[in-house]
C-alpha cells in the first residue's frame, strides 16, 4: 500500500445512520399523514356527540320546566277550595292561585255548561282544547298564535269528589313564561329553535322559541319534548375543536422512544465496536512482543476472525518456506527489557462514584426527602452494616435475639386480632374507643389499607387527626401498621378534616387518612379514608375487612415517615379565592372540635370580625356536642348572634366537615336552603351544570336549580356516596341536609365546612341587606327535625321494600326510592329511609303547614303499623 493513501472516511457506522435517520423520516411522514385523518374524523365524532350532549341538555330543562307547571296546574285544579270557587263564582280564590302559579296572565275557572263559545275570544285551537279536556283528556300546553302574539295554554280538568268532571280551569301564560329556558339555554354555543306541531302531516309548525344564532353548514339535532313539541338544536364555531397535539401525542412518545432506542442502540455498538478494537491490539502486542497467545472473548464476529488472521501471520511457519509471509522481530536480545502492559479491556464508565452507605442512617434517606422536614428523632431507618456481613462468611451461632436499638422499630406484628365487623361501616370507619376500636385494630387497618394501597399504584398517604384524646395515640397506631407494609406517611399533624382533603390535592399523596369520630360524643373515634383523591366506597371498605380476617397482609421494606405543616397554604389558598364585599361580624361556634383554631383564623384573615364560641380544642366537649344538625346544640350560638347583634353565625362539627348557618335574627338555615343560596350565585357562571343533593332536601330545591339554569340531580343520603356521585356527574355543587356542602366551582369538590363557610360569606356580603333577609326570598316548608325509629339491620331493608311496594302508601304521590321510599304531594313531602350506620329508620317531613305535614305522618304512620305493628314511632 502506498504511504501517500488516505484513510477511508466511511466506518462501520456509516450505512447504519443513513439507513436509521431514513427510517425515522418515514416513522414522521406517517406519522403527520395519520394524524391529519384521525384529526378529521374524531372532528366529524366530536361535533355529533356535542351537538347530541347539548340538545339532550336543553330537552331535559324544557321538559322539566313543563313537568313543573303541569304538577302547579293539576295541584290547582285538585285544590278543594277550586272546586267551590266554581260553584260560587268566586274570584277571590282565583287570584290567590295565580299567585302560586307563576308567569299566569289570566285564569279562567269554567263550568262545564259555560266552556263553549271561547274561539271569538280565544281562538279555535284553545275551544278545542277546552272540550277534550272535558272528554276526559290528559293536560298538556299548547301554544296559540293570535294577532301576532305567543301565548301557551293549559287546561286541566276540575272534578267533585265522585271523580266526575265540573268544569276546566284554563291558564293562559305570556310568551315570556320561556325565558328562564332561553337563558339557561347556553346559545352561545349555538341556536335552539323549538317548535309545536299539531298535525303530524304538516310540514312546518308554530315556532315557540328561538335563541341563539348558528352557522349555514351547521349539521342539526332535533330531541322530542312530548308528542307535538320538539326541539332543534344547530351548533356554531364556538362548539369543541379537537386539538391536533392530543391526537398526535402518542405518536410523538413512539418517535421520540424509538430515536431514544436508536441512539442508545448506536451507543452500545460504538462501545463494542471500541472494546473488541482494544482486544484485538492487546492480543496483537502479546502475540509479537512475547510470543504468546492469550486469545481474548471477542463479542463480534468480524474481531474473531480478524484476530484468527492475525495469528496464522504471526505464529505461523518462521522457516522462511515459498509462499509463506513472516514478519519480522527484532532482536529480543539488543532491546531493553519492556515492562508487561496490563491493558483493561472495559472502557470506564462515566459519572460519580457510588457513595458508601452511611451507617447512621441519616444521610442513606434524608436525600430522597426534597421539601419535607423529617422528624429525625422518630426515625426508624438504619442502612445496612454491609462491612460486618463481609467480613464473617460463618453463620451465626443460634444466640439471644439482638436487644431492638433506640430509634429502631418493634417488628411487625404476625397475626391480626378479631376484627369487629360493625365498624365497617358504609361511609367510613367508626367505633367506641377500647372497646369496638383499639389501637391494635387500628394498626391492621393500616396495614390493610396499605397493601390495597400499593395494589393500586400508590405507595404514599396524608394522616391527620383530630382533637379527641384518644386520636393521637390511634393515628400513632395506625401509622405503624401503614410502614410496616411498605407504604409512607406524610404527617400533617392536628387538623380539620377539609385540610387533609387538600392535602391530598396539593402534595403527592393523593390519598389521605382522618382519625376522627367527626360529630359523635368524645367516646367515639374512627377513620375516614380516601385514596385516588376519592372517598372508599362501602364495598372497598368491607374489603379492607375482609383482607384483615384471612390476614393477607404481606410486609415490605418499612416506609418511611414525613412531615408537612400545610396549615398556611390551605389558609391563603382559601383568602386568595374567596372574595368579601362588605363588612360583617361572624359568631362561630367549633364546638371545643378540630376546626375551631383554623376557623378563627380564616375569617380574621378574610377582613371580618369574629367572635369565637368554644374555638379551644378539647376532645371531651364540655359544652356541647359538636353535632350541629341537633338544634339543641345551636342554642349558644343562636343567643351569641343576637347577644352581639352579629350578621350571621356559623356552626361547625367535630372535624370541620358539616356546617349550619344562623342569621342574624337567630334562626336556623338549614343546609338544604343553603345550597340554595349557592346554586343561584354559581349556576349563571355555569349554566346546565349538575347540582346534586340527598333525599332528605327540601322540594323547593328542584325549583331553585332549574330556574337557576341548572339539572337537579337527587342521590342517596351519605359523604361519600354524594362525592362519588358528583365526581361521576361532573356535579358542580352539592350538599346533604347532615352539613356536608360539596363545591368543585374553584375549589376541589370535597366537603370542607372552612371553605363552604366562606363562599357563603362571600355570596351573603353581596347585598347590603341584612342575612335574614336574603334567606327570606328563598322558598320554605315547615319541616321536622330528622326523626329516628329503632329496629334491627335484618329488619330494616325488608320494611323498606315491603312500603315502597305498597300502592295504597303511595297512591297519588310522586314516588322516589333513590334511597328508601320518598313521597311528594302538592303541599308536602315524607321520607323513610334505612340507615347505614345504625340499625334504625329515619324519617323527615316538610309540608306547606303543620296540617299537611301531619296528613302525611299518618299515611306512613298507618303503613308502619300494618307492616311492623311492634315499632315505637315517635310521630
Amino acid at each position: 500500500m502506498s504511504g501517500d493513501a488516505k484513510a477511508p472516511k466511511r466506518t462501520l457506522l456509516f450505512y447504519t445512520r443513513i439507513s436509521s435517520w431514513l427510517a425515522i423520516l418515514i416513522l414522521v411522514v406517517g406519522m403527520a399523514v395519520q394524524g391529519l385523518q384521525i384529526n378529521l374524523f374524531a372532528q366529524a365524532d366530536v361535533d355529533r356527540a356535542f351537538s347530541s350532549a347539548v340538545a339532550e341538555q336543553m330537552a331535559q330543562a324544557l321538559k322539566a320546566r313543563l313537568e313543573e307547571t303541569r304538577v302547579q296546574q293539576l295541584a290547582a285544579s285538585r285544590h278543594p277550595n277550586t272546586l267551590d270557587a266554581l260553584r260560587l263564582g268566586d274570584n277571590a280564590w282565583r287570584e290567590t292561585l295565580k299567585q302560586f302559579m307563576p308567569g299566569v296572565k289570566r285564569l279562567l275557572l269554567l263550568p262545564k255548561h259555560e266552556a263553549h263559545g271561547l274561539q271569538d275570544e280565544l281562538g279555535f285551537a284553545v275551544q278545542e282544547m277546552v272540550s277534550r279536556t272535558l272528554n276526559g283528556a290528559s293536560v298538556r300546553v299548547e301554544a296559540v298564535s293570535r294577532k301576532g302574539q305567543l301565548n301557551f295554554y293549559w287546561a286541566s280538568p276540575i272534578k267533585d269528589r265522585s271523580d266526575n268532571v265540573r268544569g276546566v280551569m284554563l291558564a293562559e301564560y305570556g310568551p315570556d313564561w320561556l325565558e328562564r329556558f332561553r337563558s339557561a339555554a347556553g346559545t352561545h354555543v349555538g341556536q335552539v329553535i323549538v317548535t309545536q306541531m299539531l298535525n303530524p302531516n304538516s310540514e312546518q309548525g308554530l315556532e315557540i322559541l328561538r335563541a341563539g344564532s348558528s352557522e349555514g353548514h351547521a349539521q342539526a339535532v332535533t330531541e322530542t319534548i312530548n308528542d307535538y313539541w320538539y326541539l332543534t338544536f344547530l351548533p356554531t364555531s364556538n362548539r369543541p375543536k379537537v386539538a391536533v397535539m392530543p391526537l398526535i401525542t402518542p405518536w410523538i412518545i413512539v418517535l421520540l422512544a424509538t430515536l431514544a432506542l436508536l441512539v442508545g442502540m448506536l451507543w452500545l455498538q460504538k462501545r463494542e465496536l471500541k472494546r473488541n478494537q482494544l482486544a484485538l491490539l492487546t492480543h496483537v502486542r502479546e502475540m509479537v512482543r512475547l510470543g504468546e497467545d492469550n486469545a481474548p472473548k471477542y463479542t463480534l464476529a468480524l474481531f474473531y476472525d480478524l484476530a484468527q488472521h492475525m495469528r496464522q501471520l504471526s505464529l505461523g511457519s518462521q522457516g522462511g518456506s515459498g509462499g509463506k509471509v513472516v514478519i519480522a522481530t527484532p532482536d529480543e536480545d539488543n532491546m531493553p527489557e519492556r515492562e508487561r502492559m496490563n491493558v483493561p479491556l472495559e472502557q470506564p464508565r462515566m459519572g460519580g462514584q457510588k457513595a458508601a452507605p452511611n451507617n447512621s442512617g441519616d444521610g442513606y434517606y434524608g436525600s430522597q426527602l426534597p421539601q419535607v422536614s423529617v422528624d429525625e428523632d422518630d426515625d426508624p431507618f438504619e442502612a445496612p452494616d454491609i462491612g460486618s456481613k463481609a467480613a464473617s462468611q460463618s453463620p451465626a451461632p443460634a444466640a439471644k435475639p439482638k436487644p431492638r436499638r433506640r430509634n429502631e422499630p418493634p417488628a411487625p406484628l404476625v397475626s391480626p386480632p378479631i376484627m369487629p365487623k360493625q365498624i365497617f361501616r358504609a361511609y367510613d370507619i367508626r367505633g367506641v374507643v377500647g372497646k369496638d376500636l383499639t389501637e391494635e385494630i387500628v394498626y391492621w387497618i393500616g396495614r390493610s389499607l396499605a397493601v390495597d394501597m400499593k395494589q393500586r399504584g400508590f405507595n404514599k398517604l396524608c394522616l391527620a387527626w383530630d382533637g379527641r384524646p384518644s386520636s393521637p395515640a390511634l393515628a400513632e397506631h395506625f401509622e405503624r401498621g401503614v410502614l410496616d407494609a411498605g407504604c409512607n406517611v406524610v404527617i400533617i399533624g392536628a387538623q380539620p378534616t377539609g385540610l387533609l382533603y387538600f392535602a391530598t390535592h396539593e402534595t403527592d399523596a393523593r390519598c389521605g387518612v382522618m382519625i376522627t369520630g367527626s360529630h359523635n360524643p368524645a367516646k367515639y373515634n374512627g377513620l375516614k379514608i380516601v385514596v385516588d383523591q376519592q372517598p372508599l366506597t362501602p364495598e372497598e371498605l368491607q374489603g379492607l375487612y375482609h383482607r384483615i380476617v384471612r390476614n393477607d397482609l404481606p410486609t415490605g421494606p418499612r416506609g418511611n415517615r414525613e412531615s408537612a405543616q400545610l396549615e398556611e397554604q390551605y389558609l391563603k389558598r382559601i383568602e386568595d379565592d374567596v372574595s368579601i364585599n362588605r363588612h360583617m361580624r361572624v359568631v362561630i361556634d367549633a364546638g371545643n372540635g378540630i376546626a375551631g383554631p383554623l376557623a378563627e383564623q380564616l375569617i380574621r384573615r378574610l377582613g371580618l370580625d369574629c367572635i369565637p364560641l368554644f374555638c379551644d380544642v378539647d376532645g371531651r366537649f364540655p359544652n356541647h356536642h359538636p353535632d350541629p344538625t341537633v338544634p339543641e346544640n345551636l342554642t349558644a350560638i343562636q343567643l351569641a348572634v343576637q347577644d352581639a347583634k352579629a350578621d350571621l353565625g356559623l356552626a361547625y362539627d367535630g372535624d370541620g366537615d358539616r356546617l349550619v348557618l344562623i342569621d342574624n335574627q337567630g334562626k336556623i338555615i338549614w343546609p338544604d336552603r343553603l345550597l340554595m343560596l349557592l346554586a343561584k350565585d354559581i349556576l349563571p357562571r355555569n349554566p346546565g351544570s349538575d347540582v346534586t343533593f340527598d333525599v332528605k332536601s327540601s322540594r323547593h330545591l328542584p325549583g331553585v336549580i332549574i330556574g337557576s339554569g341548572g339539572r337537579p340531580d337527587m342521590w342517596k343520603t351519605g359523604h361519600s356516596l354524594m362525592k362519588k356521585r358528583m365526581h361521576e356527574r361532573k356535579a358542580i355543587v352539592g350538599a346533604e341536609f347532615s352539613g356536608h356542602i360539596f363545591i368543585r366551582e374553584r375549589w376541589y369538590g370535597f366537603d370542607d365546612a372552612l371553605y363552604a363557610g366562606a363562599r357563603l360569606l362571600e355570596v351573603l356580603s353581596q347585598q347590603n341587606v341584612p342575612v335574614s333577609m336574603i334567606f327570606s326570598r328563598l322558598p320554605e316548608d315547615d319541616s321536622t327535625p330528622e326523626l329516628h325509629i329503632n329496629t334491627t339491620d335484618e329488619a330494616k331493608f325488608e320494611l323498606i321494600e315491603q312500603l315502597q311496594q305498597d300502592e295504597e302508601l303511595t297512591h297519588n304521590a310522586r314516588v322516589h326510592t333513590t334511597d328508601g321510599l320518598r313521597l311528594e304531594f302538592p303541599d308536602g313531602w315524607g321520607l323513610i329511609r334505612a340507615s347505614n350506620t345504625t340499625p334504625t329508620l329515619s324519617l323527615r317531613f316538610a309540608g306547606n303547614d303543620q296540617q299537611a305535614i301531619a296528613r302525611i305522618q299518618k299515611r306512613i304512620k298507618q303503613a308502619l303499623s300494618h307492616y311492623a305493628p311492634d315499632l315505637v314511632l315517635p310521630f
